[in-house]
């Protein structure tokens, strides 16, 4: 038996040293795939040890794979059954099968297992949320089935022990989700997901995600909670505004001006230079009755951006209230030529040139006005009005039927018990 041994090994030898034979060592967690002709042909696997195989241009391309487990990270850009997109990270951990290492061989095109891995992954974690409704890809559920379905796909194309974790939606998406279904009464769909994702480490400092923790309190007329909500949000982000826009329409509906004062204060001190807080400030001001307090913040606006509508139909509004007429007429003007498709700042103008006995010149701004959108019960009742004075008999009946056909819808419409008017002052 000796004597076989030593035989052997001196041919081994002899073919070694002739060039006939290639000897080679495969690391432990490694498979080695030898190509073979003709093209398509399953590779050869070689597992860890030492092998001999035939040198040079006798032995096809070596290819070499680790089966230590493999993670990569990836981002999906998800396209739900009604359209949009969602963009979903997720981390995917699985061993390439050194039984199964050369019908994968393949497939995996020349990447790397852990390349392959995440494009697999982005792949079928599109087509599964293809089937789903948008608002079913943001929850935990989703995450849970659709993560179980791509492990059981990858370990069935030749890969062992794989997990796959799809990571919450970002901030951004849940708060645009939340904005969305919120006027709906459906923000509840998306509770868990907006939870879940505020014990994330790092989230309790996103306004974000507690603007949209707040939208869904109020969506399920939990008023108390979406105000500490909105409340903790601007404890992070004074200036935010979202968070801001809901507070504006609690405390409007309850007249609570002192408090929205207050909030809007801290907000222009973070920035002094928006518009918008500016704006809001100015009208809780008006609703004070602080006039002078008004004029100064509006006017500072105006320094900022001079032919800002908004800001100079509250001017004409505030100066109406002074009884400085003359200047509300000048404001609303320019108002109007500013923004001459704005139906608000038409009907300004064209009030308060009624209101000053010009009908005729007043007339053709309110219809402007009723041209530039839906009317409103205001804009037909001032229609029904200027045109009486103005000698329409026949036009100022038929406005103020519409404007009582109006009124009567206004009145018979249902308000949701106990949920506050969304309307936010302008």
């Amino acid at each position: 038996m000796r004597r076989i041994v030593l035989l052997a090994a001196l041919v081994i030898a002899i073919l070694l040293l002739a060039g006939y034979l290639f000897s080679i060592r495969v690391p432990t967690d490694t498979v080695v795939l030898v190509e073979s002709d003709p093209p398509g042909t399953t590779p050869a696997i070689l597992g860890p040890g030492l092998h001999l195989v035939p040198p040079g241009g006798r032995r096809g391309k070596m290819v070499s794979y680790s089966t230590l487990p493999q993670t990569a990270e990836g981002e999906a850009i998800l396209t739900p059954a009604a359209g949009g997109e969602i963009a979903t990270r997720f981390t995917v951990t699985a061993r390439l099968d050194p039984v199964r290492a050369g019908e994968l061989h393949a497939a995996i095109g020349g990447r790397t297992p852990a390349e392959f891995l995440s494009a697999q992954t982005d792949l079928m974690l599109r087509e599964y949320a293809a089937r789903a409704d948008a608002v079913e890809v943001l929850t935990p559920q989703f995450r849970k089935r659709a993560a179980e379905s791509i492990a059981a796909a990858l370990q069935k194309g030749g890969f062992t022990d794989a997990s796959i974790q799809i990571k919450p939606p970002d901030e951004d998406t849940l708060l645009a989700a939340a904005q969305y279904l919120a006027p709906r009464r459906e923000a509840w769909k998306i509770r868990q997901a907006v939870a879940e994702a505020l014990i994330e480490p790092g989230a309790t400092g996103s306004w974000k995600l507690l603007t949209a923790m707040g939208l869904i309190n109020g969506s399920d007329k939990m008023f108390t909670e979406a105000e500490k909500n909105f409340l903790d949000a601007l404890a992070i982000e004074p200036a935010a505004l979202p968070p801001m826009n809901e507070l504006v329409a609690m405390y409007s509906a309850v007249k609570d001006w002192t408090k929205l004062e207050r909030i809007l204060d801290a907000a222009l001190t973070a920035n002094p230079k928006s518009l918008q807080h500016i704006n809001w400030t100015a009208v809780v001001l008006l609703k004070m009755e602080d006039y002078v307090g008004a004029e100064r913040i509006l006017k500072s606006g105006l320094q900022i951006e001079p032919d800002n509508a908004t800001l100079l139909s509250n001017l004409g509004t505030l100066y109406m209230k002074m009884n400085r007429v003359s200047e509300a007429v000048e404001v609303f003007k320019k108002a109007a030529d500013t923004a001459p498709s704005n139906q608000q700042a038409l009907f300004n103008y064209g009030s308060a040139l009624a209101a000053t006995g010009r009908f005729a010149e007043a007339l053709p701004f309110l219809e402007r006005a009723e041209g530039a959108g839906n009317p409103t019960l205001p804009l037909l009742a001032t229609l029904a009005v200027v045109n009486e004075k103005a000698g329409n008999r026949e036009k100022a009946a038929d406005y103020r039927r519409r404007a009582k056909e109006m009124e009567a819808r206004q009145a018979a419409r249902p308000q949701a018990a106990g949920a506050p008017p969304r309307k936010t002052p302008s």
